[in-house]
């Protein structure tokens, strides 16, 4: 790790400025590895680049009533029953976070919305910080970094006293970027790293990207990035993002990203969140220069470190000194929506399903069958449940409220916020020595 930290103190101390080729994609024959460098137009042009992954700690300690208030909600969130999970959230601000109905251990509580996933201490180990955070990526695409921890300080600092700043235990830097150069030509002799494991990867005959050093505290992905939110993530919003960066619809857009764990961020210095802003373009550098290079093998050089860098390598190296204003999302909800394509899809099914079981071929006719029947269906056990079909849908509902972050279950007086803020502002109180009866 001492190689890592004088790397990146180099770098600091005045490595020459590059800018990546603000030109627009070049059209013509995908370019080889094998011509020479000063023969390939690779048609880079950035998209984007930032944090996507964030994971932040914080010291400190839960505050006594708000241990009692979670462990209450954890068992309603742990009940056989419905209704009683459904009141397994909380309101702090304008976040309805879910509280989980189990923790990873060393963690006690779990609280879940579309901007947080936060694990809260339970008081009983010192060494066990209050909060260990990830920040979903969609939130830092609709308001950034800093917006976002401080979001984020507010809530951890009602549940208890909070001591210093959060500190980095992970970051996940990238790019996007569009270009005419082919992928999977390349091979693990192209690669020039400091790790041990390559791995080259395709979807159904597709290349779908490189997976390198995975497991250790620095690795590293270069990946089909349109393919993997069509498969895996369904992350379509970024499509507006990059739309707003210039992206036809259509073109292919690659990922290279970096993983940086605890291990790594502390040999660099990189402890806060400052930290990481004002050293990521120096970080970048180091693991796009020093730890990993995709190179033009010579055949007349045996020795790599004087390889030449492919000239799609040298634009990524450079993306992050690029100043630019980057897109933000324009719409974002704290609530995790389902798809409604899904929705939509599954519904049908159900009816298209119930309709031909029964012979209907008359839209009207077969939705009209299907809700009387299903009504049926929930009043025909009232005699045991004692719910009927409305009280098996307030059920489902509120249960769905819950998890999707979009109905409180709680009483919407206000008196539950003015409870929470009481009792947080006398525990803060109590421990700065202010109020020795709170």
């Amino acid at each position: 790790m001492e190689d890592e930290r004088n790397n990146v103190a180099a770098r600091a101390r005045g490595a020459p400025a590059q800018r990546a080729d603000p030109r627009p994609a070049a059209t013509g024959a995908p370019p080889t590895n094998r011509a020479p460098d000063n023969c390939i137009d690779t048609g880079y042009r950035l998209l984007r680049h930032g944090i996507d992954s964030l994971y932040l700690s914080y010291a400190g300690k839960l505050a006594a009533d708000w241990a009692e208030r979670l462990r209450d909600l954890k068992t309603n969130a742990q009940s056989d029953e419905e209704g009683e999970r459904a009141l397994a959230q909380v309101k702090i601000g304008p976040h309805l976070l879910e509280v989980a109905d189990k923790a990873k251990r060393p963690f006690a509580f779990t609280l879940i919305d579309n901007c947080f996933h936060i694990q809260i201490s339970g008081g009983k180990t010192a060494s066990v910080p209050l909060a260990y955070v990830q920040v979903s990526s969609e939130y830092l695409a609709a308001v950034g970094l800093e917006a976002a921890e401080t979001d984020l300080r507010f809530i951890v600092s009602t549940l208890g006293l909070v001591e210093g700043q959060a500190l980095v235990s992970r970051a996940d830097p990238f790019v996007d970027f569009v270009c005419l150069v082919d992928l999977n030509q390349f091979s693990e002799a192209d690669w020039i790293v400091r790790a041990h494991v390559l791995s080259k990867f395709w979807h159904r005959g597709r290349f779908s990207g490189f997976s390198i050093g995975r497991g250790g505290d620095l690795s590293s992905r270069l990946y089909d990035k349109t393919l993997e939110i069509e498969v895996k993530s369904h992350k379509f919003y970024i499509h507006d993002l990059w739309k707003e960066a210039g992206w036809d619809g259509t073109q292919a857009v690659y990922r290279q990203e970096f993983q940086a764990r605890r291990g790594l961020l502390k040999a660099v210095g990189i402890h806060t969140v400052p930290d990481l802003l004002e050293t990521l373009p120096l970080l970048w550098q180091y693991t796009t220069q020093d730890w990993l290079r995709l190179t033009i093998p010579s055949a007349t050089d045996s020795t790599q470190t004087r390889w030449p860098n492919h000239a799609l390598w040298d634009g990524i190296s450079a993306s992050f000194l690029v100043s630019s204003d980057q897109p933000r999302l324009k719409r974002f909800s704290p609530a995790r929506l389902p798809r409604d394509e899904r929705l939509y899809e599954q519904g049908l099914g159900y009816v298209s399903s119930f309709m031909a079981s029964r012979g209907i071929g008359d839209w009207g006719e077969g939705l009209g069958e299907y809700l009387h029947g299903m009504k049926h269906h929930f009043d025909g056990k009232e005699r045991k449940s004692k719910k009927g079909f409305y009280g098996h849908l307030d059920e489902k509902v509120r249960g769905k409220g819950r998890r999707y972050n979009t109905i409180r279950n709680r009483p919407k007086d206000g008196s539950d916020e003015a409870e929470i803020a009481k009792r947080a502002k006398a525990y803060r109180r109590a421990k700065d020595g202010d109020d020795e009866d709170a």
